[in-house]
């Protein structure tokens, strides 16, 4: 099982919480396998130094173009027969056994297992007609198997939202007729499931102040905290890695304050 996660030297104490922390939650941890895809030489020769598998990823970019080129490489590098998993730097897992449900749900005939967008009407995503793609995986944290080629286009194109003007771009993206689909990267990989008829599973989408969240309870609904169909914590996600120092910053501190007391409670329970 390899899991891929984009870093930097700004990003680096991220990239480095978040290989410890799937280790420390998995059932099978010596399965593991990392990769990072490091945007600059800084990060590339850390990872190297501490014995950890990296690529260069081309320099001098950042933000989505950066995400995209290291989703790119990643899918281009998958373990073959194993699920892989391509996660930001800023994203973790919260279930004891994370990497054995992965392979449970997969045994169901599911290809892809993954966060989402939030949903119309969010702390973010707000009540506006121009909208990231709805229920469907993106790349913040997803699982897939190599039982697909995964050979769609990752391009973004932020500047020019597509209208939605037919029924079938409304069912692929989950957006009303009259919308406008905000092009990030990977926006067209909900069509690629639906060509293909590939099975996913969605996480659910649970903000720290919903009532629902159990893990990433920091008042803060900057965070969110993605869960299985059973309302069981699964995945959390920061956000804004590169604009905030590790633990330093306060929305860096209360998420990984939080999300360390929760998981602590995991190991607790299972020893």
């Amino acid at each position: 099982m390899r899991v891929h996660i984009v870093t930097s030297a700004v990003t680096y104490q991220y990239y480095e919480y978040c290989v410890a922390n799937h280790r420390v939650l998995a059932t099978k941890p010596d399965r593991l396998d990392f990769v990072a895809y490091c945007l600059d030489s800084d990060s590339y020769q850390r990872v190297l130094s501490s014995g950890g598998k990296a690529v260069l990823l081309p320099p001098g970019n950042s933000g989505s173009i950066a995400h995209m080129l290291g989703i790119k490489a990643a899918l281009l590098n998958m373990e073959a027969g194993e699920v892989n998993i391509i996660a930001d730097s800023d994203s973790l897992v919260l279930l004891r056994g994370w990497d054995v449900k992965l392979e449970e749900i997969v045994a169901q005939g599911v290809d892809v297992i993954g966060t989402i967008y939030e949903d119309i009407g969010g702390f973010s995503s707000g009540t506006g007609v121009s909208q990231t793609y709805k229920r469907v995986p993106n790349f913040t944290w997803c699982a897939l198997t190599t039982r697909y080629a995964w050979d769609f286009d990752v391009s973004a194109d932020k500047g020019n939202p597509l209208p939605i003007t037919t029924q079938e771009q409304s069912e692929a993206f989950n957006l009303p007729i009259g919308f406008s689909l905000f092009r990030e990267p990977c926006w067209k990989f909900p069509l690629y499931l639906n060509e293909n008829s590939i099975k996913y599973y969605s996480l659910e989408f649970v903000r720290p102040n919903s009532g629902k969240a159990k893990a990433v309870l920091t008042g803060e609904d900057y965070h969110t905290e993605y869960t299985l169909s059973d309302g069981t914590p699964f995945v959390a996600h920061q956000r804004g890695s590169m604009s905030k120092q590790f633990r330093v910053h306060p929305l860096s501190k209360t998420f990984y304050d939080a999300c360390d007391a929760y998981i602590a409670s995991q190991l607790r329970s299972t020893q």
